[in-house]
Order: C-alpha cells, then structure tokens, then sequence
C-alpha cells in the first residue's frame, strides 16, 4: 500500500515539473522573426513568340499563380498608369530612369518582368514562360531570374493519362511553376534554374589562360545575332545565358533594359546585331568586366524530329579589350535520353537554357 506521504511527494514533485517546463518554455528564444518580402511591381508581359498570345489571358492566370504562392504586386491600374506617365512600351526590359521612377511612385523594391517565349495550342501543347526581377534602383540589378519550358507530353503516365492536351491547363501549370520558384527566391531559398547538364552540346571552346573569374565580376550580355527564321530566338538564346549568369553568386549581370537603351543611345539597331566594334564602344560608357555576345544559327521546334538549337558565344574581357571565350554549341533535345524518353528535352528554349548553363559553366570554372 502506497502511503499519503508518499503520494503528497509525488503530486508535489509533479507540480515542480511543470513549473520548470513553464520556466523553461518561458525563457526560450523566441524564433527570429522573417525578413517581409520584397514589393514588386508586376509588368505587362511581353510577347516574344514572333506570334499570336492571348496576353490577357495570360496576365490573369499569372496574377493568380502569384497570389496562389502569397506574392504580393503592384498590379492593375496603378502600374497601367505609371506606364503611361513615362511612355513606357516595352515592359522585358527595365533602364534606370524608369526603376527609379517605380520605386518612388509605386513604392516598390523591384519590380517583375515576364517574356513569353513560346505559346503553341497544338496537341500536346507546348509553353515557354521567362521571368526575372529587376531591382528598383537608380542602376537597376538582375535579382533573379527563372522560368519554365512545359509540353503537354511532359508527364504522359501510365497510358497516356497524365497527358495535357489544353495550352489554359498547361499554362497555369508553368504559372504555378515558376510562382513557387520565385516565392522560395523571396524566402532566401533560391538555386539555379537547371540541373546541371555536364557540357550539353558545347562543341569546341577556347578560354583564354590567366582570366581570373574567381574575383566579383559586372558582365553584359547583348542580344544575340538571328540568322534563323524563328523571331526572337537571338533574345531567348541572351537570356538563357544571362539567366545561368546570373545564377552565379560572384557575378553581377547588368540588367537587359540598360543595355537595350544604350544600343538605341548609339542606334546600333541595324539587323547584324552589335559588332566586336560596336561592344567596345558600348563598354566604354557600361563599365562592364565581361561582355558577351554571339550569334544564333538553328532554333527549330521539335516537329518531325527533336528540338534543335545551334549557337555561337564570344567573352570579351572589357578593360583589356581581348576575347577570353569563344565557343560552338549545338544540341538536339535527344542528346541525353537515357531509356524510355528519361533526359529527353522537348522544346527548344529548354534545350538553349540548359546548353547556356553548360556555355556558363566552361567560361567560370575557373580551368585554362
């Protein structure tokens, strides 16, 4: 038999328990609390297919993929009439004029530029969606860029019923996509776009020895020379390598909007694209460590046969004034099938952002 003495003890020594537990869960540090998100402006998206895009169609699904990841924009007719005070037509790019002028109006840190590279309603259906954030600085910075490049056949599953045969399904799931990634970059949780692909379609290369990219460079990337008959395909291809650029801490790209101005300051518009001359002379008022430059010579769709993209890149050394890279790139998105279509790539701007990462990878590794 248990005493009542015994049993006061007990009921006291739990009594005590509880108190410390109390004291301690008192005096336990509190979690630190999470940094607010950045406020972005969202621009209007730009069309850069060389075809038709329901972009109001498009801008709405965005606009929910945004709050569906607790994206807070800028948005509607607040950004509407601030485009229109400044005259500002073309939204994929940002020049410093006009970020200041966003940061004071519209009272945000950054602001959200999207590109639609690729809008095909054919059956499986094929959507390539680019994205970045622009700081909203007096000398606007590339913060992150991302993006997603989905066909309808991406996921067939087990008798083909995992196939999306509607361009609205698979837009909202790009959308979603690239939200989420953009939502883990605004949480400090960022990585770089793709996996890596160990020299995907780098043919011959040359870097020059004794070019430090260990150190923190400024680099710009110009539009890339078309000489395919796919529209854009020299933007999308200078994106890709931009956005693997980017992705490298130590390297700071200097935003797309910046360059284009200078190129209309010095009216280097002419259909060749800017020359080796025409760098140098850009430079002299960018300041730029590295510029990169070259020309896209196959951007073919997947169709009878695999996606093909065929490019050639130049890294020219800004304050000393000689090429430090120079490479051949060619890939088909059949290149890496492993079995049962695993590694295969099904549409071009896909295949040129991972092609770029290898391109990228080659010119920073640091290897003579």
């Amino acid at each position: 038999m248990t005493s009542s003495r015994s049993s006061s003890s007990r009921r006291a020594l739990a009594a005590l328990s509880a108190l410390l537990a109390l004291a301690a869960c008192a005096h336990r540090p509190a979690p630190p609390p999470q940094a607010p998100r950045a406020r972005l402006a969202l621009l209007p998206p730009e069309n850069a297919t060389g075809g038709v895009v329901s972009l109001q169609v498009f801008s709405a699904d965005l606009e929910r993929a945004l709050a569906a990841a607790s994206i807070e924009v800028v948005q509607g007719d607040a950004v509407r009439e601030y485009l229109a005070r400044h005259r500002i037509r073309y939204t994929a790019g940002i020049d410093g004029e006009s970020a200041r002028a966003a940061r004071e109006e519209l009272g945000v840190d950054g602001l959200l530029a999207t590109s639609v590279e690729q809008y095909d309603p054919s059956d499986p259906p094929r959507l390539a969606v680019a994205m970045r954030v622009v700081s909203a600085e007096d000398e606007p910075r590339i913060e992150w860029v991302g993006g997603a490049e989905v066909t309808g056949g991406d996921a067939p599953g087990f008798l083909g019923l995992g196939v999306i045969h509607s361009l609205p399904d698979l837009e909202r799931v790009a959308l979603r996509r690239v939200a989420r990634a953009l939502a883990s970059f605004l949480d400090g949780r960022a990585a770089r776009s793709y996996p890596s692909s160990p020299g995907l379609g780098l043919g011959w290369w040359h870097r020059a020895k004794g070019f430090d990219t260990a150190r923190p460079l400024s680099v710009v990337v110009l539009p890339f020379v078309n000489r395919t008959s796919r529209r854009g395909a020299g933007e999308i291809v200078a994106l890709a390598l931009a956005r693997e650029l980017a992705a490298v801490p130590r390297l700071q790209v200097i935003e797309p909007g910046i360059i284009r101005d200078e190129l209309l300051a010095f009216r280097v518009v002419m259909p060749e694209g800017p020359s080796l001359d025409d760098a140098l002379v850009l430079n002299a008022s960018l300041r730029a460590d590295l510029i990169v430059f070259g020309q896209v010579f196959q951007f073919e769709e997947a169709g009878v046969g695999p996606p093909r993209v065929s490019f050639s890149a130049v890294a020219l050394d800004g304050p000393r004034k000689r090429v430090v890279w120079r490479s051949s790139s060619y890939a088909t998105g059949d290149d890496r099938v492993i079995a049962f279509d695993i590694g295969r790539i099904r549409t071009a701007t896909g295949l040129a952002c991972r092609m770029a990462h290898a391109v990228v990878d080659g010119l920073v590794s640091g290897k003579d």
